[in-house]
Formats: C-alpha cells, structure tokens, sequence
C-alpha cells in the first residue's frame, strides 16, 4: 500500500508535513526550519507509488478513501 503525504504546513517549530502508511499509522515528522528543506524532505522520503497531497483536503480525503479500503 502506497504511503500519503500530507502538504509541507508551517507549525510552531517551523515547517513539516504529515505522512500516513496503512501498516504504520499517521507520522507527524519533523519540523524544518526552512520550507524549502521541509519540501525536500518529504520529496527524497517518497517512493513512486506513493501519494503527495497539495492540499489538506485533499490528504482528508485521501485517508478516507484508504479507510474505506477493504483490509
């Protein structure tokens, strides 16, 4: 299963994104303290069959497609 990466946000300690994996759960990350270090992070984090959101709504509704999964 494909693991979905939410949007590069800025938080309290700086940058960072949210990432969840079927078998692992939800990942908060770390915080960058540039954007650009964040993005590329998550960039280098991805492989091909995984899933980046732009958007919060879209990782919302990407989780809830991946719930609505048979196991």
């Amino acid at each position: 299963m494909p693991v979905v990466f939410g949007p590069v946000l800025r938080s309290e300690g700086g940058y960072g994104y949210q990432s969840f994996a079927p078998d692992g759960g939800m990942n908060q990350g770390v915080a960058y303290r540039r954007i650009e270090d964040a993005i590329y992070a998550q960039r280098v984090e991805r492989s091909t069959d995984d899933v980046a959101c732009r958007t919060m709504e879209e990782f919302v509704a990407c989780l809830d497609r991946l719930r609505t999964l048979p196991a």
